[in-house]
C-alpha cells in the first residue's frame, strides 16, 4: 500500500517539474534587461501582462518593434518574432552583430547608429526599407537577395564596395560618406534619388537611370559625368570633381545645379529654363549668360575671378545673389526687386543703386570703389559689410533692423547708426577711418562701453546721440595749418599754430566741457584715457576743432 502511494507522488512530482520546464520552455530569452523591460511594456507585444515574453506572443506579433534611444546592446530574442513586419533599433549601442533571418516577413528595418560591425539581412527578400547608415564599423553589406528593396541608406559606414545591380526596386540610395571604391547600380531600375558623395569612385555609370530626379555627387573624384539621358533630372549636385566640362544642354527639368570647384571653363544653362538654383563658384568661367534662367532664385558665380560683366536684369525671381571674386565693373540690380542677400566683394564697382531692392537683408561688397551708398530704402537690411571702399557719408538711421556692420577702411567722414536698436547690434567695426571723428548713436554712454572698447572702432573716434548738431564731428586743425602734437598724449600736447591761441575748451566724447584754458600748451594729466574734443579760438577771431587721445 505504501508503495504504491509512494510510487503515485514520485509521478505527480515528475508532472509538476514537467509543466514548469514546459512553462519555462515557452518563454522568449531575453538577457538585455532594457529590451525586455521595452518588451514588457507593449501590451500589443505582451498581450497577458505577465513579467515574461512568451513564444507565442513573439510569434503572433505583426506589427513594428520601435525600441530608439533605449540603451539597449544585446538584441537576442529578436529571433522569436517570427512574423515581425517592421524594427527600428536605431541610436542604441549593440555589442553583437545583427543577425534578423529569422524574422523573414520584415520589410521595415532601421539600424542606424547602433555600433554594429556586421548585418545579415539575406533571408529578408521582402525587406522594402533598409537604414544601417552611421555605422563606422559596418565594413560590408550584402543586399544581393532584397530584390523588393526600395530604400536603402548606408551612409557613414565604412563600406568600400557596394552592389545594388540585382536591386531593381530600389528608388531611394545614400551611400555618401562612405569608403567605396566601387558602386554597381540596378542594372534595369527606377532609381529616383542617389546620395553617393565623399566617396572615391572615380567613375559613375548613370545610363540605366532613366528616372533619377536627384544626384548628389559631390567629391567622388569623377573626370567625366554623362547626364545626357537622364532627362528626369531635377537636382544635380557635382562639386568638387575634376570634371573641366559638364554638358546639361537635355536636361530641360533641370531645377538646381552645384557644380563649385569642377574646373569649368564654360557653363551653357541656356536651355535650362527651369532653373531655380545656380551655383557654379570656384571654377575658371570667363562668361556666363542667365538672361533664359528667369527662374532663377539663388546664383552665386563667386570666385571665378575672369567675369567683367553679369546681366541679370531677366532673374526677376532673384533673392540670393553672388558674384564676389570676378573682375566685374558695372552691376544693375534695379530689375531683382525680391533680393534678400546681395555679395560682391573684390570687384571693381564704383557705384551701386539700391533704391528699389527694399527686401534686403544681407549687403556684403568689401574691397570695391564705391564712393556713395544709399541705403535708405533697405528697411530689412541686418547685415552691412562695405569695408575697404571710398565712402565717406553713411547713413543707418533709416535702418532699424541692421545689427551688424562692418565699414573699415573706408575714409569715412559721418556715420549715423541712431536707428533705435542699436542694443541688439551684434558687431561694429568702423577702424581704419582716421577722418570719423564721431558716429551718431542711439546713447553715447553704451555705444562707448560696448563698442568703443572692442578694438574695431579707431582711438580717435567718438560716440554721441547728435554729432552734427555739437559739431562734435569737425576736424578742421589741417585747414588751418595746425598740429596737436604729441597725440596721443598722456601729460601735455602743444597746439602748434602760426597765430597766437587765445583760448581753448575740451570737451568728453558726450560733448560734456571737461577742461578750459589759454595759450598754446593744453595739460591733459588729470584726464582719464579716452577721446576727447578740442575747440580753440585765435587771438584773431579765428575758431577750429580737432581731437585728441590720453594715453
Amino acid at each position: 500500500m505504501n508503495v504504491i502511494i509512494m510510487k503515485k507522488g514520485f509521478n505527480i512530482v515528475l508532472i509538476l517539474c514537467g509543466c514548469a520546464l514546459s512553462i519555462h520552455a515557452q518563454n522568449v530569452n531575453i538577457p538585455d534587461a532594457n529590451f525586455k523591460a521595452e518588451l514588457l511594456a507593449n501590451e500589443a507585444i505582451n498581450t497577458n501582462l505577465d513579467n515574461e515574453i512568451q513564444l507565442s506572443e513573439a510569434a503572433a506579433f505583426t506589427d513594428t518593434i520601435n525600441v530608439v534611444f533605449k540603451g539597449i546592446v544585446d538584441l537576442t530574442g529578436i529571433e522569436a518574432f517570427t512574423s515581425l513586419t517592421g524594427l527600428n533599433i536605431a541610436y542604441n549601442s549593440l555589442t553583437t552583430p545583427l543577425d534578423v533571418s529569422s524574422n523573414t516577413q520584415l520589410q521595415y528595418l532601421n539600424c542606424a547608429h547602433t555600433t554594429i560591425n556586421d548585418l545579415t539581412v539575406s533571408a529578408n527578400t521582402i525587406l522594402t526599407y533598409l537604414d544601417c547608415s552611421s555605422n563606422n564599423a559596418l565594413t560590408a553589406l550584402d543586399v544581393s537577395a532584397n530584390s523588393a528593396l526600395e530604400y536603402l541608406n548606408c551612409s557613414y559606414t565604412g563600406i568600400s564596395s557596394l552592389d545594388v545591380s540585382d536591386n531593381n526596386a530600389l528608388e531611394y540610395l545614400d551611400c555618401s560618406n562612405a569608403q567605396l571604391t566601387t558602386l554597381d547600380l540596378p542594372t534595369a531600375g527606377v532609381l529616383v534619388e542617389l546620395n553617393c558623395e565623399n566617396n572615391v569612385l572615380n567613375t559613375i555609370d548613370l545610363t540605366n537611370q532613366p528616372d533619377i530626379e536627384v544626384l548628389n555627387i559631390r567629391n567622388i573624384n569623377i573626370s567625366t559625368l554623362d547626364v545626357t539621358s537622364n532627362l528626369a533630372l531635377r537636382t544635380l549636385f557635382c562639386n568638387s570633381n575634376p570634371l573641366y566640362t559638364l554638358d546639361v544642354s537635355q536636361n530641360l527639368a533641370l531645377e538646381r545645379l552645384t557644380c563649385p570647384y569642377t574646373f569649368l571653363s564654360s557653363l551653357d544653362v541656356s536651355a535650362n529654363v527651369n532653373l531655380i538654383l545656380l551655383n557654379c563658384m570656384g571654377n575658371d568661367i570667363a562668361e556666363i549668360d542667365v538672361t533664359n534662367n528667369v527662374n532663377l532664385e539663388l546664383l552665386d558665380i563667386s570666385y571665378n575671378n575672369n567675369i567683367k560683366e553679369i546681366d541679370v536684369s531677366a532673374n526677376t525671381k532673384l533673392k540670393n545673389f553672388n558674384c564676389s571674386f570676378n573682375d566685374i565693373d558695372e552691376l544693375d540690380v534695379t530689375n531683382n526687386i525680391d533680393l534678400v542677400t546681395l555679395t560682391f566683394f573684390r570687384n571693381n564697382i564704383q557705384e551701386i543703386d539700391l533704391s528699389n531692392n527694399t527686401q534686403i537683408e544681407i549687403l556684403k561688397f568689401d574691397r570695391n570703389d564705391i564712393e556713395e551708398l544709399d541705403v535708405t530704402n533697405l528697411v530689412k537690411l541686418r547685415i552691412l559689410d562695405c569695408s575697404a571702399n571710398k565712402i565717406t557719408d553713411l547713413d543707418l538711421s533709416n535702418n532699424p533692423a541692421f545689427v551688424n556692420l562692418t565699414a573699415y577702411t573706408n575714409g569715412m567722414q559721418s556715420l549715423n547708426v541712431k536707428n533705435g536698436n542699436n542694443v541688439n547690434v551684434t558687431y561694429f567695426s568702423t577702424f581704419n577711418n582716421s577722418g570719423l571723428t564721431c558716429i551718431t548713436v542711439d546713447d553715447a554712454d553704451y555705444s562707448t562701453q560696448n563698442w568703443g572698447t572692442s578694438g574695431y572702432v579707431d582711438a580717435t573716434t567718438s560716440f554721441s546721440e547728435n554729432c552734427e548738431d555739437s559739431d562734435l564731428g569737425m576736424n578742421n586743425f589741417a585747414k588751418q595749418n595746425a598740429i596737436i602734437y604729441p597725440n596721443p598724449a598722456t601729460t601735455s600736447f602743444q597746439i602748434q599754430y602760426d597765430g597766437e591761441i587765445k583760448t581753448y575748451v575740451v570737451y568728453n566724447y558726450m560733448g560734456s566741457l571737461v577742461d578750459s584754458g589759454v595759450g598754446n600748451t593744453v595739460f591733459v594729466e588729470h584726464l582719464a584715457p579716452g577721446s576727447y574734443i578740442l575747440h580753440v579760438e585765435s587771438i584773431d577771431g579765428v575758431y577750429f576743432q580737432g581731437f585728441f587721445v590720453k594715453g
